[in-house]
């Protein structure tokens, strides 16, 4: 049989991947690959694609069956490669003996995802990435935009935070219940769907509770001295709410209201933050906002007035760049602007959740 992968490049910081041919791998077949790196950002584009390694010492080891595979790429058995679904591999992947169908492998040593049930009783979905070989310990919750938790989109951004060391809580912000994509957002459809969400914060209240626990719990077996710390991270409306929430922790003066556990917020292009400006110096958290100057739904301008009104924060604009750029690209200059997004967030976050 064909091999299902094939690598070039394994001394150098890239290195070509390209299924030989698609049609030709079996449903059974296994792939036994060696994971150098953390998940990436993938070029758009034909069957070939260009992986940035983040080289890890020891190399983690994974067995993935080819549906599997496919799945943790991001692709389908007999589709192209799509943007921004990808999986760092070691050069000299081979395939292996046809194993057991019954047998349990796991997809990767790096993550550890499973759905969560959160709030009093139970009423608020969640999705959980726990960090394995290379936990730091650090906790993200993540605000997803109108299309919600379940997006792929969402979940890549959730399982890139998870495979460089962070516990990541993605949060049901919309109750099972979000705008679904294609349709159009012009409409009064869309202002009645949005003005139906009336739990929002108090979903949010309950999930940070939650990943701080959590988070806290797991520091805690380790070193019972230790202090994790969290950060918030939105993208579009989940981005504007990320604001909302620091601003409304950094207001909290009884002990009966929800301390604010964020050390840091990251919002991607955030959207209907309607905060005045002694609203906006309550904020205590560090705080990055990243837009492209092409997005009138998030302007330079207002990320500007906003960072102006705090100590630590600042703007990264890219320019020539729209609305979801990061997470949802549409083109090689948006691919671009996206793993220099990621990378410059990663950087930030590690000084304010890493750094004692």
């Amino acid at each position: 049989m064909a091999m299902a992968i094939s690598a070039a490049g394994a001394a150098t910081r890239t290195a070509n991947i390209a299924l030989v041919p698609p049609q030709s791998l079996l449903a059974r077949a296994h792939v036994q690959c060696t994971v150098i790196g953390a998940v990436w950002k993938q070029r758009s584009g034909p069957v070939s694609a260009q992986f940035c390694a983040a080289p890890r010492k020891p190399p983690l080891v994974c067995s993935l069956s080819v549906s599997e595979l496919h799945c943790f790429l991001g692709i389908a058995p007999h589709e192209h490669w799509r943007s921004a679904r990808q999986v760092l591999v070691h050069a000299q992947a081979e395939e292996t003996e046809e194993m057991d169908a019954a047998e349990d492998v796991d997809i990767c040593e790096l993550v550890n995802g499973f759905d969560v049930q959160i709030g009093d009783e139970g009423e608020v979905s969640g999705f959980y990435i726990q960090a394995l070989k290379n936990n730091n310990g650090a906790g993200i919750l993540l605000l997803p935009d109108i299309f919600g938790w379940e997006s792929s989109a969402t979940r890549d951004i959730a399982n890139q935070l998870g495979c460089f060391g962070y516990n990541v809580l993605v949060l049901d912000l919309f109750r099972g219940n979000s705008w679904k994509e294609g349709v159009s957002q012009a409409s009064g459809d869309f202002e009645a769907w949005r003005s139906s969400h009336t739990n929002i914060a108090k979903d949010i209240d309950a999930a940070s509770r939650w990943l701080k626990a959590a988070v806290d719990e797991q520091g805690h077996a380790i070193d019972p001295n230790s202090k994790p710390k969290c950060a918030i991270v939105g993208f579009c409306i989940g981005g504007g709410l990320a604001i909302q929430t620091i601003a409304r922790y950094g207001s909290i003066t009884t002990e009966e209201e929800v301390p604010n556990p964020f050390s840091a917020a990251v919002s991607f292009y955030g959207t209907r933050i309607n905060l005045q400006p002694e609203q906006i110096r309550n904020i205590k958290s560090s705080l990055m906002m990243i837009t492209g100057d092409l997005d009138p739904s998030s302007p330079v301008q207002g990320c500007e007035d906003i960072v102006a009104l705090l100590d630590d924060a600042e703007v990264v604009v890219y320019p020539g760049r729209g609305h979801g750029f990061a997470h949802r690209p549409k083109s090689l200059e948006d691919d671009e602007a996206a793993e220099v997004a990621f990378s410059t967030m990663m950087k930030w976050l590690k000084r304010r959740l890493l750094t004692a």
